[in-house]
C-alpha cells in the first residue's frame, strides 16, 4: 500500500487542522493508499524516503519579523535542516495557510512552491490555499481533495 505523508508545520492548529481533515478525505475515498500526518520538527530524512507522495503545509507567519514567513518550524525545515534534499521525483503537494488581515496572504504557500520546485520534486497542482480560520471551509477542502487524489499515483 502506497504512504500519503503529510508534514505540517503548525503552532495555532489552523494548519493542523488542515491536514488532519485532508487525510480524513482521503481515508473516506477509500483509497489506496495510507495517510500518515507528522509535525515537520519530527521529520526526518527517512520519513520524507519512505512516503510515496507528501504534502507539505505551513502558515504565514512573521517569522524572525518579516511579515509573510513560512512558520518557523517549517522555515527551518527549508532552510536548514533540509536545505539539500533531492525529493527524486516523488509526488509533492503543497497547502498554504494565511490570514487576510495580513498584506502578504497566504505567501508561506508561494515559498514552499518555490522550495519543491528547486529540490526536484513532482509539484502536484493546485496548491491549497486557505485564508483565514479553516473550520468552516470543509467543502473548500473536499474539493480539493477530489481534485488531486487522481494526480498523486497516476
Amino acid at each position: 500500500m502506497k504512504t500519503l505523508l503529510f508534514a505540517y508545520a503548525s503552532t495555532s492548529g489552523h494548519t493542523e487542522y488542515v491536514c488532519a481533515l485532508a487525510a480524513e478525505f482521503f481515508t473516506q475515498k477509500k483509497r489506496n493508499f495510507t495517510t500518515i500526518l507528522q509535525p515537520i520538527e519530527t521529520i526526518s530524512e527517512q520519513d520524507l524516503r519512505e512516503a510515496d507522495a507528501i504534502i507539505l503545509a505551513s502558515g504565514t507567519w512573521n517569522t524572525e519579523g518579516i511579515e509573510g514567513q513560512l512558520n518557523p518550524y517549517m522555515y527551518r525545515f527549508v532552510h536548514n535542516d533540509f536545505m539539500d534534499f533531492d525529493f527524486k521525483k516523488v509526488p509533492v503537494l503543497v497547502i498554504g495557510c494565511g490570514d487576510d488581515r495580513y498584506r502578504y496572504t497566504c505567501r508561506a504557500a508561494q515559498y514552499l512552491e518555490e522550495y519543491v520546485d528547486s529540490h526536484n520534486a513532482k509539484r502536484i497542482e493546485p496548491t491549497l490555499r486557505m485564508i483565514n480560520e479553516p473550520y468552516h471551509q470543509h467543502r473548500a477542502i473536499e474539493e480539493w481533495c477530489d481534485g488531486i487524489i487522481p494526480k498523486i499515483f497516476s
